[in-house]
């Protein structure tokens, strides 16, 4: 089993992307399985404010679902990921919503399942501006909108973003895909499958 994280800024284009490699997957007839960050908010019944027990539910029932598909499907697509975890901890820390331990904690733990899991990341960016264009555009919205959706929290998470891109630009297994305009999948890449 393979595990493929999207990451990136809210309104990347991860989505599209997911469902891309999953025909260009169908194609080559590859079992695979995405769990969708969205769903998995749905089952989380601690608000989004509680930083530190949401975030710990939530990747919790990520890895969860892991353990659930990993015998049955050959690649596992994460929306949403061990890696992206780094980004939300440290704007909820920032916040004041997270204290230097619990993030030092959180961020150990998650250091651990990505290295263990993730087999290949794509990491999309853009700027903030196109996030909120999407986002007016967008008619599904995530029960975290609400709260994340504003000039503060994603000026904050573009930041780190950009921080984070840099020091995994060097990493094999992190593609970064860094563009405003659709980008086409990479998916003839022997390194998806």
């Amino acid at each position: 089993m393979k595990i493929i994280e999207f990451l990136g800024t809210p309104r990347a284009g991860k989505t599209e992307q997911i469902n891309r490699l999953s025909r260009y997957l169908n194609k080559l007839g590859i079992k695979h399985k995405i769990i969708i960050d969205r769903e998995i908010e749905k089952e989380i019944n601690t608000p989004i404010e509680k930083a530190f027990e949401y975030n710990l539910l939530f990747f919790n029932k990520i890895f969860e679902k892991i353990q659930e598909f990993k015998e049955e499907y050959e690649i596992i697509i994460l929306d949403r990921g061990f890696i992206d975890a780094e980004v939300w901890i440290n704007v909820e820390h920032q916040k004041g919503n997270l204290s230097d331990i619990d993030r030092i904690k959180f961020l150990d733990y998650m250091d651990l399942l990505q290295k263990k899991y993730i087999n290949l990341a794509f990491f999309m960016i853009v700027d903030p501006e196109t996030t909120f264009l999407r986002h007016e555009q967008k008619k599904e919205q995530s029960v975290a909108d609400d709260y994340i959706m504003n000039k503060e929290y994603i000026n904050n998470l573009h930041k780190i973003y950009l921080r984070m891109a840099d020091y995994y630009r060097t990493n094999e297994k992190v593609i970064i895909l860094d563009r405003k305009e659709s980008i086409e999948f990479l998916g003839d890449r022997k390194s998806v499958v």
